[in-house]
């Protein structure tokens, strides 16, 4: 009787397979594959994450960096006679509608007998004025 040749068992079979096609992408799809690979097959996969690793830290480092958002201006305040020569209204009528819903976020009465009209506010009414006809 003649000696009959060793069967090798999956595992072998798997590493064999697995030999030549030694990738990080099989290995992101299956992580259990990095189980059975043996120590060289492991160096191998540890070069290639180490030079992707490289790639993108080189990349990330070119990339520009983002915009910060501008600072915000401090507001402007005018008088009921400035707001009025910007709009084109009378001061009577800048002081009437000084108390309607659509200019309270941006008109502030300091007192009494002294309004404030904030610039932005005033100027992005009048866009949307402009806007609806």
């Amino acid at each position: 009787m003649g000696l009959r040749p060793r069967v090798p068992s999956i595992t072998e079979w798997r590493r064999w397979a697995m030999r030549d096609r030694v990738n990080l992408d099989a290995l992101a799809a299956r992580p259990e594959l990095a189980s059975e690979l043996a120590a060289p097959e492991l160096a191998q996969v540890m070069a290639q994450v180490a030079a992707v690793s490289a790639a993108v830290a080189s990349r990330l480092a070119e990339e520009p960096k983002p915009a910060t958002e501008p600072e915000p201006v401090p507001a402007q305040w005018l008088t009921p006679e400035e707001a009025a020569a910007i709009t084109g209204l009378s001061r009577r009528s800048v002081y009437c509608r000084s108390r309607s819903k659509e200019w309270a976020p941006f008109v502030h009465r300091v007192s009494r007998k002294c309004l404030r009209i904030e610039e932005g506010g005033l100027r992005r009414w009048m866009a949307v004025k402009a806007a609806v006809g």
